[in-house]
């Protein structure tokens, strides 16, 4: 929608003084949502989201817009953590005394 322009959108860009940012930021969502979906960049497709969509949230949060951001973050990572969810485990973890280093006098590891 940003990068053709709708007519609410740029109501909402006038709002914000920012109608010149438009197709900036319609490329980078575009380029976040496509790598987003292919699944050997969906993580970075993640986190360029969540960048992208915490600064919804932020400026919105300043101008007193509506808060779809909030929403938007909270589906994708339910999705996200649905999808990998080894992306969210703390499981591995290295274990041992040393938490998986190795010092110089621990003569236990060849």
């Amino acid at each position: 929608m940003k990068l053709i322009k709708a007519a609410s959108l740029v109501a909402n860009f006038q709002k914000l003084n920012a109608v010149e940012w438009m197709l900036p930021f319609g490329i980078i969502q575009f380029t976040s949502v496509v790598l987003f979906l292919l699944p050997k960049t969906r993580r970075i497709g993640f986190f360029l989201l969540c960048s992208y969509l915490g600064g919804i949230i932020a400026t919105r949060a300043l101008h007193d817009v509506n808060h779809i951001g909030i929403a938007l973050i909270v589906v994708l990572w339910i999705g996200m953590f649905f999808e990998d969810k080894a992306l969210f485990s703390y499981g591995n973890q290295p274990k041992g005394p040393n938490h998986g280093f190795r010092s110089f006098s621990d003569d236990r590891y060849p």
